[in-house]
């Protein structure tokens, strides 16, 4: 999965449960900040926490000053705020292609349950390749029906392209200049 070629050398759909989850989690952990690959890049986490951490550290002495580093440079606060705003949108596209699947596999009868539309709408934003279920390692992504597909091949499309140049394409702001 972690290649994001689509191959699959073991059937993960027999794994235990807590292995199965930790493959689901391990979806939203991209490349590095050079790679090709898509989901959000591991120097995203990694800001993440530390934002995550200097929250918390504020909140209990709101007096506290920290800039955030990394490598030891303090990173701009415009930065840290377009990896929560990347971090956001990024969730918000997932969940929604996930009801997307979830109710069109309901509509047409296709065996794909709540973490099976989960597991493919996180690997088709995240390029990954298999998913779990009927799109598992074995499987294909054959049998979902049309609203599913060009849900799943826009998800693609935004996961390669980025989110936010694909959002900005989107505007009308963008059009308008």
């Amino acid at each position: 999965m972690i290649t994001t070629t689509g191959f699959a050398s073991a059937n993960f759909a027999l794994w235990p449960p807590l292995l199965l989850l930790s493959l689901f989690a391990l979806m939203f952990v991209g490349g590095s900040a050079g790679s090709t690959g898509s989901s959000i890049r591991v120097v995203r986490h990694l800001l993440l926490a530390k934002i995550l951490r200097r929250e918390v550290d504020q909140t209990v002495s709101p007096e506290f000053v920290m800039p955030i580093r990394l490598n030891g440079s303090p990173v701009e606060e415009r930065t840290v705020r377009a990896i929560a705003a990347f971090v956001l949108l990024y969730v918000g596209i997932w969940a929604g292609g996930a009801a997307v699947l979830a109710i069109d596999s309901a509509i047409s009868g296709v065996g794909l349950g709540t973490l099976d539309a989960l597991a493919a709408s996180a690997s088709t934003l995240g390029n990954i390749g298999p998913a779990f279920g009927i799109a598992g390692p074995h499987g294909s992504y054959a049998e979902l029906g049309d609203v599913s597909k060009v849900t799943m091949i826009g998800l693609m499309w935004v996961g390669r392209l980025e989110i936010v140049p694909v959002v900005v394409l989107l505007t009308r702001h963008y059009w308008r200049l």
